[in-house]
């Protein structure tokens, strides 16, 4: 229960200081909203971590992207580029929820708590992930988390 309440609370303060950063910065309206999703993404994950119906080599990946969301230390940090440093982040959760979407489909439109399809909001992010966190970072990022 502990594990589930330290998930809860960083969801709230992800979801607090995106709302307050996104009214603040307005550079790139796609890349803004596309980052205000990190929450959405970040609770489907957590859900689908303590479900029984995810296999545990499945849980494996989420707890990487999990882990990799909640570090300080990553390609894109927060500490030092406000919600832009999100944009790492949200790609990863992208890229792990796609591998899992058609297997677990159903379990994965029942968790999810954004305004638009999971299917259309992955797919959008991973489409705009090179303009979202570079060339460079892309390709690492993919590369990783596709098992290349």
């Amino acid at each position: 229960m502990e594990e589930i309440r330290k998930y809860e609370d960083y969801y709230t303060r992800l979801r607090d200081k995106i709302r307050r950063a996104s009214t603040k910065q307005g550079k790139n309206k796609t890349i803004s909203e596309l980052i205000f999703l990190a929450p959405d993404l970040f609770h489907l994950m957590v859900k689908l971590l303590f479900s029984h119906e995810v296999a545990v080599a499945d849980k494996l990946k989420i707890a990487g992207a999990l882990a990799y969301f909640m570090s300080p230390i990553d390609l894109l940090p927060e500490a030092f580029l406000g919600i832009a440093g999100y944009a790492d982040d949200i790609v990863v959760a992208a890229l792990v929820i796609n591998s899992m979407l058609k297997k677990y489909a159903n379990l994965t439109q029942d968790h999810w708590a954004g305004e638009s399809e999971i299917l259309t909001v992955v797919g959008k992010i991973l489409e705009q992930a090179e303009q979202l966190v570079g060339k460079r970072i892309w390709a690492i990022l993919n590369g990783r988390f596709r098992g290349e």
